[in-house]
């Protein structure tokens, strides 16, 4: 990819990811429950994940790279993206 392809693409995805944060605290403000709010965008955006990748036919990563991964990488991303949400429409 060009250079002006990936600054587009990197500002477009700072465009939905405001979106989808901005549509997300109003949903939190609306349930009144932030980690309720937190488990349905995670639990929605695996399912759509999920489908994608069943209809584009990716293969999954084989063990060997995996395993490269350490394990505190695995986790400690899920928790502190986890926790920055909630926080984030905590505060909403």
């Amino acid at each position: 990819m060009n250079l002006i392809t990936m600054t587009f693409l990197s500002i477009f995805a700072g465009v939905l990811i405001t979106l989808q944060s901005a549509m997300s605290g109003q949903l939190s403000a609306i349930t009144k429950k932030p980690q309720g709010t937190t488990l349905l965008i995670y639990l929605t955006s695996s399912i759509v994940m999920g489908l994608y990748l069943i209809v584009s036919k990716t293969r999954p990563p084989n063990s060997e790279l995996l395993k490269l991964v350490p394990t505190h990488l695995w986790f400690t991303g899920a928790f502190l993206s986890v926790l920055a949400l909630t926080l984030v429409y905590w505060q909403m």
